[in-house]
Order: structure tokens, then C-alpha cells, then sequence
């Protein structure tokens, strides 16, 4: 499948090959290697956050930098990450590196930081972006409060993240027999829950209104989404 679009990330017009079937690992761009999922975020942030609706995150850091609004990204890397490291409105954490600084492959340190505990001051932040966490942190309820108590009125907590298709009904805590075991830079990590249908209710009781939004096109069991919870 191929569509032809400009990366919202560096602003490239180019047509985007997808050939596995996935959103998490196709649709790359050729330019700076924003995958679907990543574009889709940056889509809903210059959508959001910006008062003209620039076409690109290069876009908006280079014709009006003063209007970037207040992101941390947990991410080990990222084309947003990339894009937008060198502004003063934007921090890049991680959350799986167990209280350590740690270097990527470019040599950019990313400290720790537990998203249970952030540490930010309270209405500090206009965005917090996640890829693959929700499944696996050790209290969601803990970290979607966090999330509350640092996001301003009208931020987003931008939550990307595997979703079973269909989509369960329940949101399931897992056993420890049934949890699945990942390889992250530092060592592993072990999946903690299915999300479902009813992850709005909770964002609700959270203060946020959620919006699920598929990303990109899949012909496996799981499909990529943008849980989107918009600080009311």
C-alpha cells in the first residue's frame, strides 16, 4: 500500500511505502525515519498547539519557535525527539532505565524519569507523549493522576500504544504466568495488562477526556493506537 502525504515531522512530500502490514514499524520516511505512529502525534500536537496549522514540527521550530508549546517525551528516541531536542520547550525522558542517565546511539543523554513520580511542577507541561507504556507500568491509575497533575487545562497526555484487535472490552491486569517478557536498552521488561475498551473510563475518573485513535493500517492481531487524553 502506498500514500502519498508530507511528513509532519520534517515536512518531506514523499510517498510512503507500507509493506508489513503494521503502523509501528512501516510507513517510515525516507528524510528523518518518522514512522506512521510518530507523524500521527505530531500531526495532533501542530493541530493543537499551534494558532496556523504549520505542516511540519521543522515547520514550527523554524517559522515560529516561540509558539512551541511545553513537551516531555518519554522515548529512548524518536523522530520527534530529533526534530525538536535542541528548543527549550522540550525534554526527552525515559522510564525503563531504572534510575540511570543513558546515551543513545547519537550520544544524546536521557535521564530517568518515573512516570509515577515525575517530579514536574503541577500545570508545568502542555504535552506529555508516551510510546509503549501504558502496558507496562506498574500502576496506571498512579501515572495517568501524574499525568493529570502536570498537564495544564487543554494539554494532552498523548499515550501511543498496542492495542489487541478487536479491541477487548476490559482493560485486564495480567498474572505474572501470562505476562510477555520485551528486550529495552537496558535489559527487559514485562507487559502488565490489555488494554480495552473501558481505558475511558478510567482517563475519565483521571481528568481527561480520551479520544482512541487508530493509527495506520494492520492485518495482524494488533494495531497501533494514539490514546489521546485531553486535560479537562
Amino acid at each position: 500500500m502506498q500514500l502519498q502525504e508530507q511528513c509532519t515531522i520534517c515536512g518531506t512530500l514523499q510517498t510512503f511505502e507500507f509493506n508489513r502490514g503494521d503502523a509501528r514499524d512501516d510507513g517510515a520516511c525516507r528524510t528523518c525515519g518518522a514512522r506512521l505512529k510518530d507523524r500521527d502525534a505530531a500531526h495532533f500536537l501542530l493541530a493543537h498547539a499551534t494558532p496556523d496549522l504549520l505542516p511540519s514540527i521543522k515547520a514550527l521550530t523554524e517559522e515560529q519557535p516561540e509558539v512551541v508549546p511545553l513537551i516531555v517525551e518519554f522515548a529512548y528516541s524518536s523522530a520527534l525527539s530529533n526534530q525538536l531536542r535542541d528548543h527549550p520547550n522540550y525534554e526527552q525522558r525515559y522510564f525503563w532505565l531504572s534510575g540511570r542517565t543513558e546515551k543513545t546511539s547519537a550520544g544524546h543523554e536521557v535521564p530517568f524519569c518515573d512516570l509515577h513520580n515525575t517530579g514536574f511542577d503541577d500545570a508545568s507541561k502542555d504535552f506529555v507523549v508516551t510510546n509503549d507504556a501504558i502496558s507496562f507500568v506498574d500502576d496506571l491509575t498512579s501515572v495517568l493522576q501524574e499525568m493529570c497533575r502536570v498537564i495544564r487545562r487543554g494539554g494532552a497526555f498523548i499515550a501511543i500504544n498496542k492495542v489487541d484487535w478487536p479491541v477487548p472490552r476490559e482493560t485486564i491486569e495480567l498474572e505474572s504466568s501470562a505476562q510477555k517478557t520485551y528486550t529495552v536498552p537496558d535489559g527487559e521488561m514485562q507487559q502488565r495488562r490489555i488494554i480495552g475498551s473501558d481505558i475511558s473510563k478510567l482517563f475519565s475518573k483521571t481528568g481527561f477526556r480520551l479520544m482512541l485513535r487508530q493509527v495506520g493500517f494492520s492485518q495482524s492481531s494488533k494495531r497501533n493506537f494514539s490514546l489521546i487524553g485531553v486535560r479537562v
